[in-house]
């Protein structure tokens, strides 16, 4: 064994191969030792008296009546089928309305509120209601958003227009107008 540089306490060598050499005195002593849960010897007190069990705090109160989390919005569209991906599937996941909620166009903001919980925290919730509301009002903008699209798409495209005359093939005294009238600079 080696002592160690910084404390002069000896530890464990490593070998030149990379192997851990650890004196078989230390592991028999950490093997035979007693331990609780958290790795330290037992205590008479604690062997005698178990510890009362501790109530776990919840972090989050009750919300007021009639409002619901971005979560629990998240379920309400899955469960009323208000959403179909590219798949076919009509899972919203939380991620999706907190998405909208962040991002959402300023003529118009999803409607989200923020309340005192039971715990006094302060949370982001909606009316169940409000939330349906506006998810139907984004789904029709996105119909007519696709509609204007498709019928951009189908529409003829206007022919050319005709290039100006006076640049005729082979005339070289064609004036050019002011605004093309300057310095010339070559490419290089």
């Amino acid at each position: 064994m080696r002592k160690s540089q910084a404390t002069g306490e000896t530890g464990f060598a490593v070998g030149p191969e990379g192997q851990v050499d650890v004196a078989s005195r230390e592991i028999e002593d950490l093997v035979d030792a007693p331990q609780d849960s958290n790795g330290d010897a037992p205590t008479e007190a604690t062997e005698a008296t178990p510890a009362p069990a501790a109530t776990p705090k919840v972090k989050r109160g009750t919300l007021p009546e009639g409002y619901i989390t971005p979560v629990q919005f998240a379920k309400v569209l899955t469960k009323a089928e208000l959403h179909t991906d590219k798949k076919g599937s009509h899972e919203v996941p939380p991620q999706m309305v907190y998405s909208l909620i962040n991002n959402s166009p300023k003529e118009n903001p999803f409607p989200i509120q923020t309340v005192t919980d039971s715990n006094g925290l302060e949370r982001k919730v909606l009316v169940e209601a409000e939330g349906l509301a506006w998810w139907a009002a984004k789904n029709e903008r996105t119909a007519a958003r696709k509609a204007n699209a498709a019928a951009k798409a189908a529409a003829p495209k206007p022919a050319a227009k005709p290039k100006a005359e006076a640049a005729v093939e082979g005339d070289e005294n064609v004036e050019a107008p002011e605004e093309f009238v300057g310095e010339v600079v070559e490419a290089e």
